[in-house]
Formats: C-alpha cells, structure tokens, sequence
C-alpha cells in the first residue's frame, strides 16, 4: 500500500482524501469508548469533571498529539470523543510514515513481556481489543493465531517457560504442541521442528489501514492534522505549552506542496516558525520521543546524544 500522499499532487489535499475513505466508521463524539476512557482516564482525569473542555481561546488546543503512528492515531481518535480541541503534529508528508510503515503487523498474543509489567498488562487487553476496534474501524483483521518453534530439548524448555509467562499474564489458549500436530496446522514447517507455542489469540492487521483510519475517524470528530509540522521547541506558559514547528521530512523529500482542506482539518505544511498553543501535550513520537522530550528537559540534567543509549 503506498502512502496517501502519493496518490494525489496535493500532498495536504491528498492525505485528507484517503483519511476521509474512513467517513462510514462511527463517529464517537460525545459516546465513551473504552479505549477513550483509559486513556483520558491515565493522561487527563476524568473528562466529565475536568475543567477542559471548550477551550478559553479559539488559538489554543487542548491537547496536541505529537505523531501521527498507530499510536498517536489511536490516542487522537480516543480523545476525540470528548469536547476537546485535539491537534495532530507529524513532521512527515503524511500519517504512519515511520515505525508504523516498517512493522510486522502481528498482533501479539502477550506471552513474551514479563509477568506483572505494565507492557504485559496493556499487551493482553490490547490483543482483546483489537478485533473490535478493526470493525469499528472497518479495517482487515485476521486472527491466524501464533507459533513459536522448538527445534530441539533445549528450545522445548523456553517454549515451556514462554507458555507459562503467557499464562501468568493472562493470555488465553496458550499450549504446547508436539510435532505431529505443529505439521497439522502447518504442513511447510521444517523437518526439525520438534514443538511450538501456539498462541490462538494471535492476529495480523494492516498497520497503514489501522493508522490511516483511526487518524480519519479522529478527523471526522474534530481533530486537526498539520503534516510536515517538525516540533522543533516546546515553551511552558500559563495554562500550557507553546509548541514551535518547522518542516518537516516532507518538505525536505521535495512534497511540502501548500494546500489545505476547505474546512481546515488538513493544515497546510508548516514552514519555519510555526506556532501553535495547547493545554496538553501527548508524546507518541515513537523513537523519537526522547528527542521530543528533551525540549522540556533542564539544561542541567541533560546528557549528550551518544550517552542517551547507555542510559
């Protein structure tokens, strides 16, 4: 699947016509969903009594995400079903050019993240999710379920303390299989093989799909999308953050083409000097959020970039 932005000469133009394919997803505005309350549940308190909602000014937000992944996607769609003025920042040309457009596409059962971590917690309700959020969404999924593979006693060990893992994390189906009924459900398996982890709760999606429609149907309740909008400041002020933009990738690839939707959902590209307010700022620039939360970092307790990755 190629990016929206590749299917129209108006790059900004282009990428509000592929988000809006999503249009027949249900709007959610005004409805909690259960994604929608855990998050604004963790970031935000509660919505209803919260003193956000309809801004003190029509310039300031009151969240702006930064990336526009699965992730920030997901996070944006959630939080437009409250009366909120969420923005999406992504210093591409378009949605899920990042992370989201290099991954598996698995959806993981939850057997590998540690018991009692967070990561496991958010793996399995994440996995128990999905297929309701694809319907929603109307984006393919495909529950094909999973397999780790032992080729000998020493992997029969691991495979075991993966099902035991999985287990103690919550998964559900979880069983080791011996090699006849491995080749049962997978005749192309090799010779070798001499057990596996089946994991029935696994699946695929399409990550382009999933993040293209959340940020649509997100867009169909209210959020703004600014593409090739590089955060390249954040300055606390009263009552929030002032976020400053410059182009971003897109502009440097050649496609920073001006233009914008007729209602404004689709931002024109940003040029240097940008600048927008917002209440609230929500990081899901994948691995580039440590780069994202530097701008708040003091001066003093910042480390130089080769040290970031030993600590």
């Amino acid at each position: 699947m190629g990016a929206a932005a590749g299917r129209s000469g108006n790059r900004c133009g282009g990428a509000n016509a592929m988000l809006r394919r999503t249009a027949s997803a249900p709007a959610i505005r005004g409805q909690r969903p259960a994604a929608a309350a855990v998050v604004c549940a963790c970031m935000l308190g509660d919505p209803g009594n919260s003193d956000l909602g309809e801004g003190d000014t029509k310039q300031m937000y009151d969240i702006a995400v930064i990336g526009a992944g699965v992730v920030g996607g997901m996070i944006a769609r959630a939080l437009s079903a409250y009366r909120l003025r969420v923005c999406i920042l992504e210093k591409g040309h378009d949605v899920a050019v990042g992370a989201s457009c290099a991954n598996s596409a698995i959806v993981h059962a939850g057997f590998d993240a540690h018991e009692g971590s967070l990561k496991a917690k958010l793996n399995v309700r994440g996995s128990e999710l999905m297929a309701g959020v694809c319907e929603e969404l109307g984006v393919k999924y495909k529950n094909n379920g999973s397999l780790v593979i032992g080729f000998g006693e020493e992997d029969r060990e691991t495979v075991e303390s993966l099902r035991r893992r999985g287990e103690a994390n919550g998964v559900k189906g979880l069983k080791v299989i011996d090699q006849a009924e491995l080749r049962r459900l997978e005749p192309n398996i090799s010779e070798n093989a001499v057990c596996a982890l089946w994991a029935p709760t696994g699946a695929i999606v399409c990550p382009y799909e999933l993040t293209i429609a959340a940020v649509g149907n997100a867009m169909d309740n209210g959020a703004e999308l600014k593409l090739d909008f590089r955060v390249s400041d954040i300055e606390k002020i009263p009552g929030g953050y002032r976020v400053y933009g410059a182009e971003g990738t897109g502009a440097a690839a050649g496609q920073n083409a001006a233009g914008a939707d007729a209602d404004g959902t689709v931002a024109a590209c940003a040029e240097n000097g940008a600048v927008l307010e917002t209440r609230y700022i929500i990081n899901a620039a994948g691995v580039h959020a440590d780069e994202i939360a530097w701008f708040r970092t003091p001066s003093s307790a910042r480390r130089p970039k080769w040290a970031r990755a030993f600590w």
